[in-house]
């Protein structure tokens, strides 16, 4: 039987480029529910976003996520080695947002 975990979170990661500038990176993990750092008012160049399902959002749950974001530059999807499927289905979703 398979049981989610009970929390999960996302980390905000800053880093410094070779050009000394500031990058923001959000990555949400194992993410399957919102929660951890408030996103609303966050603005970050890069978010890492799993859209397996179960275990993680699905491809709409993790749309209704970013969405959250007040800024995202790139947005990259994660986990989905092993669904293949689920990159194609989050490749549609995402190219109607933008």
């Amino acid at each position: 039987m398979k049981v989610r975990p009970k929390e999960n979170f996302g980390f905000l990661i800053e880093v410094v480029d070779a050009n000394n500038n500031i990058k923001k990176i959000y990555f949400a993990g194992d993410m399957f529910d919102i929660s951890g750092i408030p996103v609303t008012d966050l603005e970050v160049d890069y978010a890492l976003i799993p859209i397996v399902t179960f275990y993680t959002f699905g491809p709409k749950e993790a749309l209704i996520f970013v969405k959250q974001f007040k800024k995202v530059g790139e947005v990259i999807p994660m986990h989905y080695q092993k669904l293949p499927e689920m990159k194609r289905e989050w490749e549609e979703i995402w190219k109607k947002e933008i």
